[in-house]
């Protein structure tokens, strides 16, 4: 790719945000077989946009406002391919759209199959959603499910997804307690504008053991001890600011926005997230100036509640409040607490929380929200499967973390901590169906925990 292809793709990405998650633009890469892969070619079409990947293989994405149109196009052939490969199948039910009841998503076709001597649920994941929808993708088919069992008419289910999505959904099935078989299936282009399946379909869950191995995991940037000198004489001078080591570099924050940083490549410190400024001796003025701005604004109640210094990293700033004193969610945890520690497994990078542990050295994993969210489960579980891998292979203390805490080998916990009126309804009928191995918690809050942070009950599913 060009300089010219690649100024295009960042402003066709401008007009669709929604495909942020799967493609990057420095350096120009696309979420492709469970990886980031580089794009040899980017091309326009009526419809979308299509990528041909280095190394062969190409992609197509969607507009929002064209994704119905291909939707209607697909079930189609998809429903031939099934009764063509199972034709002994009948399809008793089929439901598309949006289900707000029944909290499905438009993303997934829902149907109710039955094979001469067992209903099926089954979903089926349409081509070109962006993988950000992962997580919605296991709710609204446990939530399919569910439905179908209460009435006592299922005993398997099925998901269907394009071949790009593999090993994302596959590292959380074996942690739920479901009778689950899942098929993966290719796509072949008819014509400019559909994407058809081709007449197979592959079995890839249940797998053999040796082929469910998933690659190893590690932890990406190892936990660096030294503080930079002149971020430690700030904090220093102002205790009300918290320094922390977070993406693998040590930063200072104010009720969680990012007041300064340390960039280890340059090794040089800037600060003001708008436009960064390099932190100097000289330019120590400048940075208080900047300070005392965002502390007039980033307050409860708000003196302008629709300044960016208010309104961004809510997360960051409940994060701010538990990290001062984490120790209120359960007496047993360690001073010590990280946030936001880097993972990558299988080709993906994410970030956790905040990760502590126990005076016994049994890690736990703390998920935070503020707002109501439906995937939140399955979030947390994708982070704590990402903490098991690490803590069975030695990653954290290998990479500075933890020292002189002989870490238990025993599975981490997993809390979820959100405003309690913020807890999605449907969360207990999603718990009961992760195996036992997963011990779960949940911690309620007020809803105006950014004048005090006070927790209003924890509970168990």
């Amino acid at each position: 790719m060009g300089p010219e292809d690649v100024d295009f793709l960042g402003r066709y990405l401008d007009y669709h945000p929604e495909l942020k998650s799967s493609i990057r633009t420095q350096p120009p890469t696309v979420w492709f077989q469970d990886r980031w892969k580089r794009i040899k070619e980017v091309r326009l079409l009526k419809t979308g946009i299509e990528f041909r990947i280095r190394g062969g293989g190409h992609l197509r994405f969607f507009p929002e406002k064209e994704r119905t149109a291909v939707r209607e196009r697909f079930r189609t052939p998809f429903l031939n391919l099934l009764q063509s490969r199972f034709p002994h199948w009948k399809i008793l039910k089929i439901l598309t759209g949006t289900d707000r009841n029944r909290h499905q998503t438009a993303a997934l076709l829902r149907l109710h199959l039955w094979d001469g001597r067992h209903h099926l649920a089954a979903v089926a994941i349409y081509p070109g959603e962006t993988v950000e929808l992962t997580d919605r993708v296991l709710s609204s088919a446990i939530l399919w499910w569910d439905h179908l069992r209460r009435k006592g008419c299922v005993d398997r289910i099925l998901i269907f997804i394009p071949e790009c999505w593999t090993t994302r959904l596959l590292s959380s099935f074996p942690r739920l307690e479901l009778p689950l078989i899942c098929y993966e299936y290719q796509l072949e282009e008819k014509s400019g504008r559909d994407y058809r399946p081709k007449s197979r379909l592959k079995k890839i869950y249940p797998r053999s053991v040796k082929s469910s191995q998933l690659g190893r995991p590690y932890v990406i940037f190892p936990y660096r001890e030294n503080v930079p000198v002149l971020l430690h004489q700030i904090k220093q001078e102002h205790p009300l600011l918290h320094l922390s080591f977070r993406h693998g570099r040590w930063e200072l924050s104010f009720r969680g926005l990012r007041i300064a940083w340390h960039d280890n490549n340059r090794d040089q410190c800037f600060f003001n997230l708008a436009d960064p400024c390099l932190l100097t001796a000289s330019t120590l003025a400048d940075f208080e100036e900047h300070l005392e701005q965002v502390s007039k604004v980033r307050c409860f109640p708000p003196t302008e509640p629709k300044h960016p210094y208010y309104r961004l990293a809510q997360e960051r700033w409940l994060e701010s409040l538990i990290v001062s004193d984490h120790s209120i969610f359960n007496a047993d945890f360690v001073d010590v607490v990280y946030s936001q520690v880097p993972t990558y497994l299988d080709g993906e990078r994410k970030v956790l929380d905040l990760l502590t542990a126990t005076k016994g050295g049994r890690l736990a994993v703390l998920e935070l929200k503020v707002d109501k969210d439906l995937d939140l489960i399955f979030q947390a579980l994708d982070y704590w499967e990402r903490v098991w891998h690490h803590l069975k292979q030695g990653d954290f203390q290998r990479a500075g973390y933890f020292p002189k805490i002989p870490l238990s080998r025993e599975s981490p916990l997993l809390y979820l901590i959100s405003p309690l009126f913020e807890f999605h309804r449907v969360m207990p009928v999603l718990k009961k169906y992760l195996k036992e191995e997963i011990e779960l918690k949940c911690v309620g809050i007020n809803s105006d925990w950014k004048r005090e942070l006070t927790i209003l009950r924890k509970f168990e599913f």
